[in-house]
């Protein structure tokens, strides 16, 4: 809903498929009745402060290749439009410490709540 799909796309030169779910049509477990929310920023921006988070907040994204940093640029800058701040940082596979993994686990939490999936109510 915050990220304008369109745009991602044109930044692969419009050989990029528009997914709904993680896995493809291709894959089993595909379920065609999930359909992506369309483009809305302003109702984003009202999720965001719906699930506790008005300001937006920060949060790093781990990649295991300089290659998939670029990928996703597109995307994360979009997100800045409600408050998501985001650092990406490229890391080998797997984590190296407990801290890294403490990290992770509260940068998924944020994610699930500006999914709708957790509120501050539900955690």
């Amino acid at each position: 809903m915050a990220i304008n799909m369109n745009a991602v796309n044109q930044s692969f030169d419009n050989m990029a498929e528009t997914q709904s779910q993680l896995v493809n049509r291709n894959v089993v477990g595909y379920n065609p009745q999930i359909i992506r929310p369309v483009y809305d920023l302003a109702k984003a921006k009202q999720l965001m402060a719906d699930a506790g988070y008005p300001n937006g907040f920060k949060v790093n994204v781990d990649v295991g290749h300089p290659r998939n940093a670029q990928y996703i640029s597109n995307a994360l800058d979009q997100l800045k439009g409600i408050g998501i701040d985001s650092t990406v940082k490229i890391r080998r596979a797997g984590y190296t410490s407990a801290a890294d993994r403490l990290s992770f686990s509260r940068e998924i939490h944020q994610c699930l709540a500006v999914s709708g999936r957790l509120t501050k109510e539900n955690p």
